[in-house]
């Protein structure tokens, strides 16, 4: 097995090709909730859709989300879109999600969740999904056509800005 046919060179690509070669296998599970390949890919695009339309020209947006499916589908999006992707912690209070999101200058946040960044700073709220059933956001009866890349990034470019452990002093991003 030679690694460069099985090792993508990005998230995005991955995907794709997930997409073509396994559609019907399991993507995501989320307590009686079920993702194939298939749906992902075309949850992913309605995303893109979504996000182009509520938080256009954003460079830097934060993910604030628990573990849900809606959380990977708006990584996966904001990745294809070439943003770079801060996630704030499950557990974060609104004051100091809003003071962090200022700090690193993020154009947007996008959550599950209802909160109040006190400040210009558009927040684009989607539903929370029900682990027990009923839709997930961005999920259509549509299928995946084409491909999801809308922005190429090389090697060099950062994707995520995700905090360090904290071990030595207050956590910082990196």
């Amino acid at each position: 097995m030679q690694m460069d046919q099985h090792d993508p060179s990005d998230i995005v690509t991955c995907l794709e090709r997930s997409v073509q070669q396994r559609s019907e296998h399991c993507a995501i599970t989320f307590g009686a909730q079920r993702l194939s390949f298939a749906e992902l890919g075309a949850a992913v695009s309605s995303c893109i859709d979504s996000l182009r339309a509520s938080i256009p020209h954003c460079r830097m947006v934060g993910l604030h989300f628990g573990r849900a499916p809606e959380y990977v589908i708006a990584y996966l999006a904001l990745a294809a879109l070439g943003v770079l992707i801060v996630p704030f912690d499950d557990d974060g209070a609104d004051s100091e999600i809003a003071a962090e999101a200022r700090i690193l200058g993020i154009d947007a946040i996008v959550t599950n969740r209802d909160i109040d960044v006190a400040s210009r700073m558009p927040v684009l709220r989607v539903r929370a999904t029900n682990p027990d059933g009923g839709p997930i956001p961005w999920v259509t009866s549509a299928s995946f056509a084409g491909r999801m890349r809308t922005t190429v990034l090389s090697a060099d470019d950062p994707l995520v800005l995700l905090k360090t452990s904290g071990s030595t002093s207050r956590p910082k991003r990196a």
